[in-house]
């Protein structure tokens, strides 16, 4: 049930606050950090149905048949991967989910970097689909990763129990 209301409550953000900002070049996403809160040990393809649902979702809003569910689950499969190298198998047993009271603020903030700089390199370049505008494009993904990292941290803290590491 906790996961059914973050899908809802990160979608609505995403559609009715966050589609309506209009500033250059910056495009935060802050939807995928549903992907990057799901349980360590929930099922691969779980995992990737999630991802694909959570995209289409956002594509019915913004009309991008689509684009935002191919990058989704493209972040999804690429948080399998990213996991499985950066975590000890120790702590892919033991962490719940991948937040900063399991982990810490560091490994957090380069997970949510990382994971956010994949999605929007595939979203955007999928979008435009060439490299002729290739400095804009990287623009918007470095402008767009910096707003949504920053607002997934911002989230974190407000909204996500952060224990002090003993």
């Amino acid at each position: 049930m906790l996961h059914i209301t973050r899908f809802i409550l990160f979608v609505a953000v995403q559609v009715f606050i966050l589609k309506k900002l209009d500033i250059t070049f910056v495009n935060p996403q802050l939807y995928i950090m549903f992907i990057l809160m799901l349980p360590v040990q929930l099922n691969p393809g779980w995992l990737l149905l999630s991802g694909f649902i959570l995209g289409m979702s956002v594509d019915v809003f913004y009309n991008t048949q689509g684009l935002c569910a191919f990058a989704t689950v493209f972040l999804a499969y690429f948080r399998i991967f990213y996991l499985r190298t950066t975590l000890s198998k120790d702590q892919l047993d033991t962490i719940r989910q991948p937040d900063i009271a399991s982990t810490d603020v560091q490994w957090f903030l380069i997970y949510a970097t990382v994971c956010s700089f994949v999605h929007h390199f595939v979203l955007f370049f999928a979008e435009v689909f060439t490299f002729a505008e290739i400095l804009q494009t990287l623009l918007r993904i470095v402008t767009s990763t910096v707003a949504t990292v920053m607002l997934i941290m911002l989230t974190h803290f407000m909204f996500f129990r952060v224990r002090s590491r003993e």
